[in-house]
């Protein structure tokens, strides 16, 4: 099943299937439902290469958040991560899932020594 994903820039990212044949461009209707967990802007999201149904969101809060989107989609908001990281003291810029192996996720976001200062999250088994 394949995804279309908008970031805001707000709190919120809007989620909607693009497996409807009808898919318009422009605004995302006001009652469609969100993946809300954050309580600053996201600034990087990134899907899951090996999971389809698996985003991480990095954010201004300096949180990373693993969300699982139920099968069929969104019916109703996302309120609960899957798993919620806190590694960074300083807003994360930056999420990217490795290409080929399943469960690591790099970071990064400003450091007061780097530009960015990556940091690598093994998530566990599935």
């Amino acid at each position: 099943m394949k995804w279309l994903i908008l970031a805001q820039f707000s709190w919120n990212v809007a989620v909607k299937t693009d497996d409807v044949c009808d898919c318009q461009t422009g605004r995302v209707d006001r009652d469609s439902p969100l993946v809300v967990g954050h309580r600053a802007a996201v600034l990087d999201i990134q899907w899951c290469p090996h999971d389809d149904d698996v985003i991480a969101s990095g954010s201004e809060d300096c949180t990373i958040k693993i969300w699982q989107i139920p099968e069929g989609g969104l019916m109703r908001n996302l309120e609960e991560p899957v798993v919620d990281l806190m590694a960074h003291q300083r807003r994360v810029g930056l999420v990217v899932w490795h290409p080929t192996v399943h469960n690591i996720l790099l970071s990064g976001g400003p450091s007061f020594y780097s530009i960015s200062t990556p940091i690598y999250f093994t998530l566990g088994e599935k």
